[in-house]
């Protein structure tokens, strides 16, 4: 699989993906193990590009746990006890 310019520079090292959406990618046709038909990853997985050669892009897993913003949760999230200015 050959990536095209506009490609690429989404692959910069440093460039930090988050999958929100689903848990699982098929790996077949362009995986570096060509045995491997899938990769299975928690939801909101985030990962940053460590390093991109010959086509080859190094992907390394970030500990999101501490990483829950407006993207990651819902309005009646900031309604809960422990979020509000009101505890005098």
């Amino acid at each position: 699989m050959e990536l095209h310019d506009d490609q690429l520079e989404l692959f910069s090292p440093g460039k930090i993906f988050r999958f929100p959406g689903f848990t699982l990618a098929s790996s077949t046709g362009f995986s570096y193990y060509p045995m491997e038909d899938q990769w299975l990853f928690v939801p909101y997985s985030v990962f940053k590009v460590k390093r991109f050669k010959d086509q080859v892009i190094t992907l390394g897993a970030m500990d999101n746990v501490d990483d829950a913003d407006s993207s990651t949760t819902t309005d009646d999230d900031s309604q809960d006890a422990d979020s509000t200015d009101n505890d005098e």
